[in-house]
């Protein structure tokens, strides 16, 4: 969908379980629609209905974005655009007070469309006249903030025509990730319906990453057991240091990955799963965040492919421009309530989780290099998970 199709149109077009009162503030509740974010406080529990359900809550939209930062520090041209005072947010904590004056719309094409409660239709503005509008309407000290969209929401076709460059013609900065995926090359390798990925780092030799792969709904990597090789753990080797338990992690390393430190998947629910041991991204405090904390914190090899990764008061923050955003923030998995997920640090290392991508395919290739190639990294997995 272009997000230019639905100007003009209400939130009646778009809700199909009834919430369209004009009196309501549908900014969210439009968004999320568009983008098919369920996250939070819906539409469809709000009146029980039984159509799609969408987000109604701008403060809850803006916990779920994998990045958020200030509007000078813009990744790109398309994203979500919030509006409010700028001592509503914390950007260290990932925070948006819930407050009645704020605002979100979606960049596209230089144009940020949003729900014009006034007039109960879809407008778009340029990001300079959005701020001018609700500057003047709310007063105080209001400003603009980037999010990039939640894990698994459905991206708008690009506008057609030249797209006015999301930071009002500045570029925006390459940041610390990008710097970091440009020293690196990725080479798909397509046989029938199989696609392995093969990546060069720095210009040294070819390795093999992994494979795509599907498991019900979900589309990520996967390393097929005749393709796999490198460093391997070997109880032998640990026992000096860990006695007993270096047996443990043995027997249940090679259920796991074989004992292949550079083992990963990226297919099913827990995002991103690596090491020998397993260690999965999605519980808060536990498996793979702990090796990540360490790795940023101990792990010079790391620190020079992941720069974009820092430890900031025992928490793993990933830097966006200027400002560290916390991957460690838990938020109820969807349809779970109950159960907390890290959705940041997921989102992080797998963005889509339907399709395979970029960064999920320049981070697992990092990893890998890692586990191939320093001892101190896969001496770090061993005591990470001796630990737990």
């Amino acid at each position: 969908m272009k997000l230019s199709s639905t100007l003009g149109k209400t939130i009646s077009d778009f809700c199909e379980n009834k919430f369209t009162n004009p009196a309501d503030n549908h900014c969210a509740h439009y968004v999320c629609h568009v983008l098919e974010v369920t996250s939070g406080y819906t539409c469809k529990a709000h009146t029980g209905g039984k159509g799609p359900a969408a987000c109604l809550r701008v403060q809850e939209l803006f916990a779920v974005c994998p990045q958020v930062g200030v509007w000078k520090d813009v990744p790109g041209d398309l994203c979500l655009v919030f509006v409010t005072d700028n001592a509503n947010v914390d950007l260290k904590h990932h925070t948006m007070r819930n407050v009645p004056k704020k605002h979100v719309g979606i960049l596209s094409g230089g144009q940020v469309y949003n729900y014009g409660n006034t007039s109960d239709t879809v407008v778009s503005q340029t990001p300079g006249d959005f701020l001018k509008r609700f500057q003047k309407t709310y007063g105080g000290d209001q400003a603009l903030f980037f999010g990039t969209f939640p894990a698994g929401a459905r991206t708008p076709e690009p506008e057609s025509g030249a797209a006015v460059p999301a930071s009002a013609g500045a570029p925006a900065p390459e940041s610390a990730h990008a710097a970091t995926s440009s020293r690196l090359q990725i080479r798909p390798q397509t046989s029938g319906e199989k696609t392995d990925y093969f990546a060069r780092l720095d210009g040294g030799p070819e390795y093999y990453v992994a494979r795509s792969v599907s498991y019900l709904t979900y589309r990520g990597l996967h390393q097929p057991g005749k393709m796999q090789s490198g460093p391997r753990y070997r109880t032998s080797d640990f026992k000096p240091q860990y006695e007993t338990v270096a047996g443990v992690l043995g027997v249940i390393s090679a259920g796991e990955s074989s004992g292949f430190f550079n083992r990963l998947n990226s297919y099913d629910r827990a995002a991103f799963t690596f090491g020998f041991f397993q260690l999965a991204a999605h519980t808060p405090n536990d498996n793979l965040i702990l090796f990540f904390r360490r790795l940023a914190a101990e792990n010079s090899a790391f620190q020079d492919l992941f720069p974009e990764l820092k430890v900031v008061d025992g928490v793993l923050h990933r830097l966006i421009g200027r400002h560290g955003v916390s991957l460690e923030r838990p938020s109820p998995r969807p349809g779970h309530p109950s159960e907390m997920n890290l959705r940041d640090f997921m989102s992080y290392l797998n963005p889509e989780a339907s399709k395979v991508d970029d960064q999920e395919l320049s981070i697992a290739a990092r990893l890998v290099h890692l586990a191939d190639s320093d001892p101190g990294f896969n001496s770090l997995q061993v005591n990470v998970a001796a630990g737990i």
